[in-house]
């Protein structure tokens, strides 16, 4: 069997649109994060949680305003510059978590074969842990582009990124249910844990899907046909007020890397009203399987099917 060479990379970067942050972490690992320990978990909630900002003031706007109103694991919270981080540590690491906004460009090999690709993800770290490759936790959030409509390998340019609110606040919401959780004792040994925890909830709630994220052959019919609860077809604005408000009616479907560079994404069916996953789309989505990285008919029954799960994880 042919194994792959995986390189990754965590830089930081200049661009227009978004600047990541906290490049001294080296290689970090590629894929999805692993579960916190439970006593890490109480320590980070124990300690005042440090936002690392950008380069970039209305990136930074956004993940201050959503950290201020969202934010509650943490009794108190600071922001700091990349630039100043290292005096705001000195002597104090023991005092502070990290919320971090990283650039991770990874690339694998395969007999003859590279394939690269390039996404953000927001990553937690202890502070006396900062300069570790391996985040404590951490949620990948969006390719540096589009890269959803396409399964094979993408190699970025150099481009901008502006992040909508209801991608940053899934990220803090994904870190954030993930520690209540474990300070709770809860496992997250995988991705279908907390929808078990929420089985059956999806069929009270309209599904809000974005236009641009459905499979060029799906229709109102067809999800009718494939999706036997309320749902609505809505433009990208209107997912992110209902879950700004945090609406008790509504959960959308967000489509987020599985940090991997194949351009494998995984969907998730958010609750507007805490930021909970209450289903998910096909796992393995985006690795030469039959799936799309956008809404298609499988991926609509697989959201059915992961939201009355019972048990099995």
């Amino acid at each position: 069997m042919n194994k792959m060479k995986t390189i990754l990379i965590a830089v930081t970067i200049n661009l227009a649109a978004i600047t990541a942050s906290f490049g001294q972490f080296g290689q970090p690992p590629a894929g999805p994060s692993k579960q916190v320990k439970v006593e890490d978990a109480i320590i980070v909630k124990e300690r005042t949680l440090l936002v690392v900002r950008t380069e970039n003031s209305a990136f930074n706007n956004k993940i201050e305003d959503l950290v201020k109103r969202y934010w509650k694991f943490n009794k108190n919270i600071e922001f700091v510059s990349e630039a100043k981080l290292e005096q705001s540590l000195a002597g104090n690491e023991n005092k502070f978590c990290l919320l971090t906004i990283q650039d991770i460009l990874i690339t694998e090999f395969l007999n003859n074969t590279t394939f690269q690709n390039e996404y953000l993800r927001f990553a937690l770290n202890l502070g006396e842990e900062a300069g570790k490759k391996k985040p404590l936790f951490h949620q990948n959030i969006a390719f540096k582009e589009d890269d959803r409509k396409i399964k094979k390998v993408n190699v970025f340019k150099n481009g901008t990124l502006d992040l909508e609110k209801k991608e940053i606040l899934f990220a803090l919401d994904f870190l954030q249910n993930h520690l209540m959780a474990r300070a709770e004792g809860k496992t997250r040994m995988t991705f279908y844990y907390e929808p078990i925890e929420n089985t059956g909830k999806l069929a009270g709630k309209t599904l809000l899907i974005a236009r641009n994220d459905m499979d060029k052959n799906v229709n109102e019919q067809l999800i009718r046909d494939n999706y036997p609860y309320a749902f609505k077809i809505v433009d990208s604005a209107e997912i992110e007020k209902a879950y700004l408000q945090r609406s008790k009616e509504f959960a959308f479907v967000e489509i987020a890397p599985l940090g991997y560079s194949r351009g494998g994404m995984l969907h998730y069916i958010v609750n507007c009203e805490d930021g909970q996953t209450l289903s998910l789309g096909e796992l393995y989505n985006g690795f030469g399987d039959s799936f799309s990285n956008l809404v298609n008919k499988d991926h609509l029954k697989a959201y059915v099917k992961n939201a009355n799960r019972k048990g099995k994880k």
